[in-house]
Parts: C-alpha cells; structure tokens; sequence
C-alpha cells in the first residue's frame, strides 16, 4: 500500500516547522503528481457508493453551502431482522450530484485502506488524531461558503481543477468553525488553481474557500486535530488530581459556608501546585506524546 511520506507533503521537514507550521499556508506544486492516485480515485468513491453499504453520516451532500436533509438520499435497510434508517441510495445521489450538489465523505480513512495510511502516517507525525474528508465537487460549483476550521488541513488535490481562495490568518484564532462573506474577509492572500498532485497546508483558522474549475473536482482535507497548551495543561493537571486522593474529597458547597470554602481552596491550590512543581517535563512530555499515540487512527 502507498503511503507518502511526510516530505513528500511540506517538502523539506525543518524548514515547514520552522516558516510555516501554525502560522501561514503553504501551496506544493506537484507535490504526490504521478503518486496521488494511488490514495483516493473517483472510481474508488463511485465503487463504496454502489456498495451498498455506504450509510450516514460517513456520506452528507451539501448545496449552494447548506446540507441538504438525508431524507433526500437515504432509506430504511432491513439487514439481518434489523432496520436502519439511514442507508444512502446511490442514485439519489447521483442524482444530486449532477443537479450541482457536492458529496463529501467524512473519515473516509475508516472506509479506505489508501487513505488511511496517510492519516496514520501524520498521526504518528503530530501525536494526535487525524481523519480525512473527500469532496467531490460538481463542475462550477462552490460547496461551501467561505470558512475556516478547528483543525490544521493538508489538502490533496486528486481529480480534476479547484480554485481556492485563502486569506490571511486573523489575529486572533478561535477554536471553533466559522462562515463569513468575501467583505468581511477582504481581499484574499492568494488565489490558485489547483491540479492533481498538488498539496496545499493550512493551519487552523484559515479562512478559505474553493470551487471546481472545467469538470468534476476532487479532494482530500487531511484534518490534524490540534492539542493547544491548554488541552495539554488540562491533561497534566486531571492526571495530578487522579492520583493524589486528597482531591478526591467531596466538600459541602452552600452559601453559609462560603468563607470556609474559600480557605479550603486555597490549601488545594497549594498542593496543586506544590504536586506540579513535583514533575519531570520530560516525564511529562513523554506522557503527553503517548498519550497522542493512543488516539484511535482507523
């Protein structure tokens, strides 16, 4: 089975960590050509479609940027004396897809075993989770209004053109996906069309959007779910508390007793931080990494 290497995607290792990660988006020409369709073809998604396995939410189509209701391309399956109600039917979406919508497939790296060896491999990369979603795109189609994600992209392009438009990262990033207008956005950092082979990363918070030039488009967003310094952080401190039983008394919270609470807390604070200032960084970051490693990467 192909999988790429982490070069093969941001070229040269200390020099994507040292200008680019986290910090601005960076396009490879030609990064995986003569490689890329060995991860995800049209064919491969048109054959799990017709299988009749394929089911929500794995499968959402989306138009003019809004999802559309799966009760427009699903149905109840009896399988085994058991009924399901949300097994996708091919030709509904089909159907769909040629009256302009875009089909994504969510963690596809559960469904396919290409894709999932590009998840795993940057997976291991970052010690944290990551999946994979296709878009296939309709020609002259925008499947989405612009945004941005939660999470750092590696987008791989795989078939046919897309235009993307990406703007700078704002000042101030928010955890969280949103949606806004070219206005709001202004004008963009810089406007390609991307071909087969080409990989593009962005970190999380870029605002964005893409549209299918000439033909059907497709590609994949390979998702790396960040963990700030705060998830970390938290992760420290809940494994502190789990093996100190002293946090493990249940005080009586009341309004008449508040000034004894306040005492009290203030003596746990203590020994939180008394028991933080007990631990090796690089015990602790050797946890943070394993625990990373752990994550479920189907």
């Amino acid at each position: 089975m192909y999988v790429p290497e982490f070069t093969d995607l941001v070229g040269d290792e200390q020099e994507f960590f040292a200008s680019a990660f986290n910090s601005r988006a960076v396009l490879r020409r030609g990064a995986l050509r003569g490689t890329h369709q060995h991860l995800l073809t049209v064919k491969d998604l048109d054959g799990l479609l017709r299988s009749g396995s394929a089911r929500l939410p794995y499968v959402r189509v989306t138009k003019d940027g809004d999802p559309l209701h799966p009760m427009n391309y699903t149905k109840l399956l009896r399988v085994q004396g058991e009924y399901f109600a949300d097994a996708v039917v091919p030709e509904q979406v089909l159907g769909l897809f040629r009256a302009g919508a875009t089909v994504t497939w969510n963690t596809i790296n559960h469904l396919h075993a290409g894709v999932r060896g590009l998840t795993t491999m940057l997976a291991e990369k970052f010690s944290t989770k990551c999946d994979a979603v296709a878009f296939l795109t309709p020609p002259g189609t925008e499947g989405f209004r612009p945004h941005h994600d939660p999470v750092d992209v590696f987008v791989v392009h795989l078939h046919g053109r897309k235009r993307w438009q990406v703007w700078p990262l704002p000042e101030v990033r928010k955890g969280d996906a949103a949606q806004f207008t070219r206005e709001q956005l202004g004008e963009p950092l810089f406007t390609a069309t991307l071909e087969p082979g080409d990989v593009m990363y962005m970190p999380y918070g870029t605002p964005h959007v893409a549209m299918a030039e000439g033909g059907t488009s497709l590609h994949l967003s390979v998702v790396v779910r960040p963990r700030m310094w705060g998830d970390l952080v938290q992760q420290t401190v809940r494994a502190v508390v789990q093996r100190d039983p002293r946090f493990a008394v249940y005080p009586y919270m009341n309004a008449s007793n508040a000034a004894r609470l306040a005492a009290d807390l203030k003596d746990v604070l203590a020994a939180l931080a008394e028991e933080l200032g007990k631990q090796d960084p690089d015990d602790v970051v050797a946890d943070l990494i394993r625990s990373g490693d752990e994550s479920v990467r189907l």
